[in-house]
């Protein structure tokens, strides 16, 4: 065994260096997981909050301090003095954490210029990863290896004193004792009361006055020159630290790493708070919408400026409360999981049935910055039902036996590090055990910044705990899930008709049935499908794909189409499968911020434009569907086979935007008797076929489709000018009949014959696949 080396001897005590040094372990232990804490805090502004940032954050402090200790290792020998080397290491672990603040506020900068330079796809988010990695390193490498020298530096210090093998146990314990207090104060009372950035310089002083106090009192020989050198250097790097270590609050609001945008303007921030969990920021965009973020991710957005038009989350957030008010009975008792902007719990509280909403919300900064939006939730902070909890969603359940008639589950988006926790088969099992027997659990889930797969994994995980689910879009990308133990029944317009509901839900085209029919996509069959469709398993707390694939999806900007393909395709998709009768003309609220709802007027001003030749609303709408309308009117009375392409793109255009989206009472004179085709002109052999094929579609009558469809397909076969997309439409009518007819396997079987002639496209491919999921699921849920 090799002896170790000779120690410069110490002038004070044995007993007083042991002390000393176990306060330094102790010290070192807090100050140095306020470093890692307030790091991780910082950098999830410029990196985003997911699990692989945080993995790779913590990574680059890990190996700070595994490099820190082999130093140690590889150089003992030389080193004679361990006290003093002990006393440098702590000076310098204090000025480069530091130096780490300066170089954090450029991080802002380094990742808008990796979001401008890498391209949207995986292998540009491998280089996200592996540039967020470089980052973290530039940020808490240097003290990380500073303090993975003190330890191993105090045990030889003490092994060579002769204290024994058990003096390493003391320096670890009295260092883990002081990770303890450190992660408690740090979480309790530092970030509460002087933010992160105050506290990460808070521990650097505090180990700068640490090594500075080994220099000086436990050294043999204390050298005076060494001593002043590093307090001036250490005051220096103290107040550079100060002067540009400060964030600029723009660039923690902007989500840099969603957006690319390294800043806003600051006077658009009127708000920004570190709390407990996470760093919380109001602004207000140019176009008056206030939003509220968390870690720069927008967690909602509310129009506060008068006469403007009503943000896409209002109609969400809104929405998310009016569902349960009208499809439940008696919604005495709520309880809402996010605080958000406060504006689902308002939304409640305008109706006069619940009788409790309680909110659980983890970070009470969020809302003391909701307050902020003012009027529009003033009764969730001042009406004498609402409760909030500012405490875990898991915990605050568990505490109590209490049962809900409505859970609402509005959480941050699934990327976010830990969220995708609520949104698997285990989380929705424990919400239903507080709910009562016919209660109602909501669910949002967002279908942008994610994929049909990784979307459908997390539904799977609600249909296998629910027996009964209704799904909901409510504007161009938010979906609400309603579940229950019991049979849904119908939406009570009744319990939406008090003031001031009934008014605030008017004002965002929320006014009568159908407002919400538009927006209804369907049943638990339609999901099952969709499930099977993808392949997806459950989501499960022991199989975290979301958790680790989400963020690759956002990074991608990959969206998740499917369920709302199935309302927009053209097609009387779902009318087929459930029944789905679309709502007429004329009952729909006119609203840009309603995918589906735009879709319905687009349909019907395309049908008047088609019935009366007008085409001036129209075209307001949208000039491209005018276009095909005054193209398929200019042949009405003259159409030969050098017009085909043009009469096969404008038909299958105006066919595709709506069949599907009115009922059949709205489409007579458009694809049933339609008025825009002269009765005595006669046609190119394909075009009656093709027609005959849309009128069995717009009147619903499955027994016709399949057979109608088909004749369509062997004439357009004949015809090589026939676009792929209209041949499409005629295969998945033919399917959709099929499944009407309750012929399934004929399913799959038109697919194997008709497939490699009719190449699937972005529009029907996906509705073919689907329809072939839904034909091999079990009987009992098909039909």
């Amino acid at each position: 065994m090799r002896a170790l080396p000779v120690e410069v001897p110490v002038a004070c005590p044995a007993d007083r260096v042991q002390t000393g040094l176990l306060l330094a372990a102790f010290v070192t232990g807090a100050t140095s997981f306020v470093y890692e804490i307030g790091w991780v805090r910082l950098l999830n502004q410029a990196l985003g909050t997911t699990v692989h940032s945080f993995e790779l954050m913590l990574s680059a402090f890990i190996f700070g301090l595994a490099c820190g200790g082999l130093w140690v290792r590889r150089r003992n020998a030389c080193i004679a003095d361990s006290i003093a080397a002990t006393g440098h290491a702590q000076v310098w672990m204090g000025i480069a954490a530091l130096l780490s603040l300066p170089l954090f506020t450029q991080s802002f900068h380094w990742v808008g210029w990796m979001m401008e330079a890498l391209a949207r796809n995986s292998p540009g988010y491998d280089l996200f990863s592996f540039g967020s990695a470089g980052v973290a390193l530039l940020v808490m490498f240097p003290a990380a290896f500073f303090a993975g020298m003190t330890l191993p530096l105090m045990t030889i210090a003490l092994l060579r004193r002769g204290f024994g093998e058990s003096s390493i146990g003391k320096i670890y314990a009295a260092n883990t004792l002081g990770a303890i207090v450190g992660v408690f104060l740090t979480m309790q009372v530092l970030i509460p009361l002087i933010g992160v950035r105050l506290s990460v310089t808070l521990a650097a002083l505090g180990d700068l006055v640490l090594g500075l106090l080994l220099l000086r009192f436990l050294v043999a020989i204390p050298r005076r020159g060494s001593y002043a050198i590093s307090g001036g250097i250490a005051v220096l790097v103290l107040v550079a630290s100060l002067q540009f270590g400060r964030p600029d609050p723009g660039a923690q609001v902007a989500g840099v790493f969603r957006t690319g945008v390294v800043s806003i303007p600051a006077r658009q921030v009127r708000f920004l708070r570190d709390g407990k969990t996470a760093t919380v920021g109001v602004y207000i965009q140019g176009s008056g919408v206030a939003i509220i973020a968390t870690n720069g991710k927008p967690d909602a957005g509310i129009q506060v400026q008068l006469g403007k038009t009503a943000s896409d989350d209002e109609i969400t957030m809104r929405m998310a409360a009016a569902l349960p008010l009208g499809l439940h009975p008696h919604p005495r008792d709520v309880a809402i999981i996010g605080w958000g902007s406060g504006l689902s719990t308002d939304t409640f509280l305008a109706s006069p049935l619940p009788q409790s909403v309680n909110t659980i919300e983890i970070e009470r900064a969020m809302y003391d910055g909701a307050r902020l939006f003012g009027r529009p939730v003033a009764r969730a902070y001042s009406d004498s039902r609402s409760h909030p909890y500012f405490d875990d969603a898991r915990t605050y359940f568990s505490t109590g036996n209490r049962k809900f008639d409505v859970i609402l589950s509005e959480p941050s988006n699934p990327w976010v590090n830990g969220v995708a926790s609520l949104f698997t088969k285990e989380f929705y099992r424990f919400l239903r055990r507080h709910l009562q027997p016919d209660g109602l659990l909501v669910q949002w889930l967002q279908s942008y910044e994610i994929n049909d797969r990784l979307l459908s994994t997390m539904v799977a995980a609600l249909i296998q705990v629910f027996p009964n689910v209704e799904v909901y879009m409510t504007n161009s990308g938010d979906l609400l899930f309603v579940s229950s133990g019991e049979p849904l029944r119908g939406l009570d317009m009744k319990a939406l008709a008090s003031e001031p509901l009934h008014s605030e839900l008017v004002r965002l085209g929320l006014a009568g049935a159908g407002d919400y029919a538009v927006r209804r996509i369907g049943s638990r069959q339609v999901l099952e499908a969709f499930a099977r469709y993808t392949g997806a398993q459950a989501h499960s707390d022991f199989y975290p794909v979301v958790a680790l694939n989400a963020p690759r999806a956002r990074f991608m900007g990959e969206s998740s189409h499917l369920l709302q393909a199935l309302v927009t395709n053209g097609m009387p998709v779902l009318d087929i499968l459930e029944n789905r009768i679309p709502p007429a003309a004329g009952t729909v609220t006119d609203v840009p911020q309603s995918t589906f709802a735009w879709q319905h007027w687009l349909a019907r001003d395309i049908a008047l434009a088609l019935k009366s030749g007008d085409i001036g609303s129209l075209q307001h709408r949208d000039a491209d569907a005018a276009y095909h309308v005054r193209s398929l009117l200019s042949m009405r009375k003259a159409l030969s086979a050098d017009d085909m392409v043009t009469w096969y793109a404008d038909v299958s255009s105006l066919a595709g935007n709506t069949i599907g989206m009115l009922p059949s009472g709205d489409l007579v004179g458009v694809w049933i008797d339609p008025a825009w085709v002269v009765r005595d002109v006669s046609l190119p052999i394909p075009a009656p076929a093709v027609l005959s094929a849309f009128d069995a579609a717009a009147r619903r009558d499955a027994m016709q489709m399949r057979p109608r469809a088909l004749a369509a397909l062997e004439r357009l076969r004949q015809d090589p000018q026939a676009p792929g997309v209209l041949r499409e439409q005629m295969l998945v009518l033919a399917m959709l009949g099929a499944i009407g007819e309750g012929r399934l396997e004929q399913v799959s079987v038109l697919e194997h014959t008709w497939g490699g002639t009719v190449p699937p496209s972005n529009i029907y491919g996906p509705i073919r696949a689907y329809l072939q999921a839904w034909a091999d699921l079990p009987k009992t849920s098909a039909q």
